[in-house]
């Protein structure tokens, strides 16, 4: 890992482009020309544009995708964490598991790629509900896997690979929706800090639940229940509509 950082992301990192007013651009849906008396107002106002970390924290939405974030990272470190020692603790090849361990994050990537090229046509939100929805089957169907059924594994693999992708992505885009404001780097980070906070929680909480009942089944009933939570912040988080 130490050598593919120095021999790879390194030499990118003097690539890497910053802001797009640096090369004499706009970012992405802004124009050089004024408006027009046509035009519709904007979506971003200048009292919103200004928002920092404490007026994030005042915003019913932040904590909304704040505590989304929880129950994600919560349930993401619990799963990939544990797989493996599940799989095997049913009678699954040690390889094999870990062969399908490696397959959740590489099929995330199909989720980061479709649900952000879906959202920024029809909305993030309603993807983003879609994608915990698919994350908490995908809970349910490990819980009930007790009898290793080969494609129950490879249903779960797309359904919470694709949700746990699509999520990771789309959090990020509503708190960029909800809170574009130069102080949005601020805003992100406190965002991310709180979510870290199922990472201490996930990977004790379904080591502790084995060792206590000799089955990570009712962990993955926490897992399904934790990201059906997450759905329903997202159906329920006001969205900011704050106008010019």
């Amino acid at each position: 890992m130490a050598l593919a950082t120095l021999v790879i992301v390194l030499p990118l990192s003097f690539v890497l482009r910053h802001k797009p007013e640096q090369y004499d651009m706009l970012p992405d849906g802004q124009r050089t020309e004024p408006p027009t008396a046509n035009d519709t107002p904007s979506s971003v106002n200048p009292a919103q544009a200004e928002i920092g970390g404490r007026g994030a924290l005042r915003s019913r939405t932040f904590w909304h995708l704040a505590l989304a974030g929880i129950c994600l990272v919560t349930v993401v470190m619990s799963v990939m964490t544990h797989i493996v020692p599940y799989l095997t603790s049913v009678g699954l090849d040690r390889s094999l598991a870990g062969v399908i361990a490696s397959a959740i994050p590489v099929v995330s990537i199909l989720g980061r790629l479709s649900f952000g090229w879906l959202a920024d046509r029809h909305g993030s939100k309603t993807f983003a509900v879609i994608a915990f929805g698919m994350m908490s089957a995908g809970g349910i169907l490990l819980a009930f896997n007790t009898n290793l059924y080969s494609w129950v594994l490879v249903v779960f693999v797309l359904l919470f690979g694709i949700g746990f992708g699509a999520s990771v992505v789309l959090r990020v885009s509503l708190l960029r929706e909800s809170f574009a404001s130069a102080r949005f780097g601020t805003i992100l980070g406190i965002a991310e800090a709180i979510a870290m906070v199922g990472g201490l929680i996930g990977p004790p909480l379904a080591g502790w639940v084995f060792d206590e009942f000799g089955s990570y089944q009712y962990m993955w009933y926490a897992v399904a229940g934790l990201t059906l939570a997450a759905l329903v912040l997202m159906k329920t988080m006001p969205l900011e509509t704050r106008t010019t």
